[in-house]
């Protein structure tokens, strides 16, 4: 019986698979992020240019917008600011995919008779990167499905097993985030997933198929600490759990942790010695806040938020509590003790995000962070599932009592999830982009019940199934509505608008629905038919941008109230040039019809004069002392605390890196170093500059002088930024 059940075995690990797989691509919608770029490109970096860094990639298409995912350092060259884990792990699988673009690649240069390069570098590229991205991801999640479904097999009966291995690919954020993009949660899963199943089978074994078994979890978890080091707190329960299981065992799990090595390697040959285990999230500082008010704010957000709240986007999840404490009552169970330790590590792991500043993982759809501890609390969900499945097959009608309300739970989570691979996910950007954080209006998004992410992406795909009927004749005929005034989001009526270059201007306009017909706001997730203002703004009689501000339709509607108002809500990003420009506001309905033309003119004037220019430097490493004439190399990490951007090289007015040496009377000696930013750094993001320094030909003590400077403009120091000095004794010898 034997090769049958391992045979049927592997045929429902088949099916599960490719269900998975068909459902997770079935959205046909590539939702690549900025965090996973360079994971999603070192594979193929390696492979094709046989390069382990991205130099290549220097001011390529990534760098118009801001290519923060990739960081300059001090050995001379481009790398990951995340760690490379996700691209270790998912490196087989790209193996695949290199061998299909280099198959296609022949057959094209052979129908041309032209050899035709793969440049991973190009724009044209990139259709591929994010498409492949996805795949990886979905295939990933997949197997971690398959593996998850394999353990709980182990411990439950086939029918739990089956219903908890469905709640963790489709009622759970394994379905709207792991399985859509190479973020590190979904490698985290994959390996989590694989280490629990491992150290289960362990329990089931003994002699030397155990110790291979120690041997493998080690290596997962090596990688898991690559991917991640938050995730250093399962390496540490494994040990703790092996230790006090299998004694001296506990060796083989260190030894197979080796794996570790290879992103300690990294971070040490891109980062420095003493940055082995932190690589580029040495320059990421001041996040963590560890105050009352930010945790109760994390806590609150990443449990019941309705933008982020883990039983709000997945209310199965509230099913593992009771099985906590059961786990807890057995805990002297082998099975049990390896459950508590990994549940405690979750909880650890969940403490940790709530006293992150941004605990709510920026864009994406529900709790983010929450997603690389899913492995647990599903599993732990099996042991209330099992209970309710044998008292229903023992007879007892009780056991509905239980059954029906948790089925109805889980097709609500399912349902949610569905929402979200389906629906048009465009709630973090619109109508304020929610990492901003410019005001107290775009942080409470993260609380607006009427306008949550899961409601926005129903509607979204309601109107998909029912799109409304915008282009009508009669539709068109009943629009009318006017633009009152502008304000900012403090309610201040708006006459003038005035900043730097690029910097965002949050607005608020009142409007007035005059006409009979349903005005559509962004909460539709419409295109055609969208009621929007217009802005336009014009240097002289040339048109310099255009764009929307999205209007919300939770007043305007109820057109049958006469002169109803409603508001529009976004941001206006000032051009990239000093100067002044006008501001022309009108109201449209999208690709339908103008209803009010040219209904609010406002100047803006682009202009330094007044601006209080600030920086940040942090994590500055240089030389102490020097010899005359030597080189020596130095790094340094810059955060922009001001309200407008630095801009990159492509503008008049860039703004620039500078260092200068001054003697000890205060006396300007040089100025060495100038560097552009390499993208536009956005308000509270940061950019490292490395760079050498040439001692002067004279001993004595020394002062350099590092500060930003606005090209044309001034320098930062001058204009009340507090530079950063470092003081440096040159010697003769």
């Amino acid at each position: 019986m034997k090769p049958l059940a391992n045979k049927t075995l592997f045929w429902e690990c088949a099916v599960i698979f490719i269900a998975c797989v068909i459902v997770y691509q079935a959205n046909h919608n590539p939702q690549g992020a900025g965090d996973s770029v360079a994971n999603s490109l070192l594979a193929y970096q390696w492979l094709f240019n046989h390069q382990l860094n991205f130099d290549a990639f220097r001011g390529n298409y990534f760098y118009r917008q801001s290519a923060y995912f990739f960081v300059e350092t001090l050995n001379g060259h481009l790398t990951s600011f995340y760690p490379i884990g996700v691209a270790i792990v998912t490196f087989p699988i790209y193996c695949l995919f290199a061998i299909v673009l280099w198959l296609g690649n022949i057959w094209d240069s052979n129908l041309l008779g032209v050899v035709i390069p793969i440049d991973i570098t190009d724009q044209n590229f990139e259709l591929v990167r994010v498409t492949s991205e996805k795949l990886a991801a979905t295939l990933a999640t997949s197997l971690s499905v398959v593996l998850f479904y394999l353990a709980a097999n182990l411990k439950f009966d086939k029918l739990t097993s089956l219903t908890i291995a469905f709640i963790y690919a489709f009622a759970t954020f394994s379905w709207t985030i792991g399985s859509q993009a190479l973020w590190q949660h979904t490698a985290t899963n994959l390996m989590l997933t694989a280490m629990l199943l491992g150290l289960l089978k362990a329990n089931r074994t003994d002699g030397r198929s155990r110790q291979l078994l120690l041997l493998g979890v080690g290596v997962f978890l090596g990688f898991l600490f690559g991917i991640r080091p938050v995730n250093l707190v399962f390496n540490v329960a494994a040990i703790v759990y092996v230790a006090l299981t299998y004694r001296v065992e506990v060796v083989l799990l260190l030894v197979g942790m080796s794996t570790a090595l290879l992103t300690v390697a990294w971070n040490a040959y891109y980062f420095g010695i003493g940055n082995a285990l932190t690589g580029g999230y040495l320059y990421q500082v001041g996040l963590h806040l560890f105050t009352l008010k930010q945790f109760m704010q994390g806590f609150l957000g990443l449990t019941v938020s309705p933008s982020r709240g883990t039983f709000v986007f997945a209310p199965i999840m509230a099913y593992a509590f009771p099985a906590m404490v059961q786990v807890f009552r057995l805990r002297a169970n082998r099975d049990e003790k390896l459950l508590l330790s990994l549940t405690l590590s979750s909880l650890v792991l969940f403490a940790s995000y709530c006293f992150f500043a941004i605990w709510w993982a920026g864009a994406g759809y529900g709790p983010r962070f929450m997603t690389e501890i899913l492995t647990v609390p599903c599993f732990l969900i099996g042991y209330p599932v099992s209970a309710a499945v044998q008292s229903f097959l023992n007879g007892a009608k009780r056991s509905l009592l239980y059954i029906i309300p948790f089925g109805t739970v889980l097709v609500l989570s399912t349902a949610v999830q569905l929402f979200g691979a389906f629906g048009g996910n465009n709630w973090d950007v619109v109508p304020i982009y929610a990492d901003l954080r410019i005001s107290s209006t775009s942080a409470s998004r993260f609380w607006d019940f009427a306008d949550s992410p899961i409601a926005r992406n129903a509607k979204s795909i309601f109107f998909k199934v029912l799109p409304p009927a915008v282009k009508s004749p009669a539709y068109a005929a009943n629009l009318n509505g006017a633009i009152d005034q502008v304000q900012d989001l403090q309610g201040q009526l708006v006459r003038k608008l005035s900043g730097m270059p690029g910097e965002i201007i949050p607005l608020r306009v009142t409007l007035r629905n005059l006409g009979t017909a349903h005005w559509l706001g962004y909460e539709s997730v419409t295109e055609v038919g969208s009621v929007r203002v217009r802005t336009r703004l014009y240097d002289g009689d040339q048109l310099v941008n255009e764009s929307r501000l999205p209007v919300s339709q939770r007043v305007c509607h109820t057109p049958l109230i006469a002169r109803s108002h409603c508001w529009a809500l976004g941001s206006l990003q000032l051009p990239r040039t000093f100067g002044t420009y006008r501001l022309v506001l009108d109201l449209i309905a999208e690709g339908v019809k103008e209803i009010q033309l040219s209904a609010i003119v406002l100047p803006v004037v682009v202009s330094a004069d007044s601006v209080q220019f600030s920086q940040h430097f942090f994590n500055v490493q240089a030389p102490a002392q020097m010899r005359v004439r030597e080189s020596a190399p130095f790094i340094a990490a810059v955060g922009n605390p001001n309200s407008f951007p630095w801009l990159s090289r492509d503008t008049p007015n860039p703004v620039t890196f500078a260092s200068r040496w001054f003697n000890a009377d205060g006396s300007l000696l040089k100025e060495e170093v100038r560097q552009h930013v390499f993208y536009d750094v956005v308000p509270t993001g940061g950019m490292i500059f490395r760079g050498t320094l040439t001692a002067p030909d004279r001993p004595g003590n020394y002062q350099v002088r590092l500060t930003m400077v606005q090209e044309g403009v001034t320098w930062f120091d001058d204009r009340g930024a507090i530079p950063k000095e470092i003081p440096i004794r040159v010697t003769a010898q």
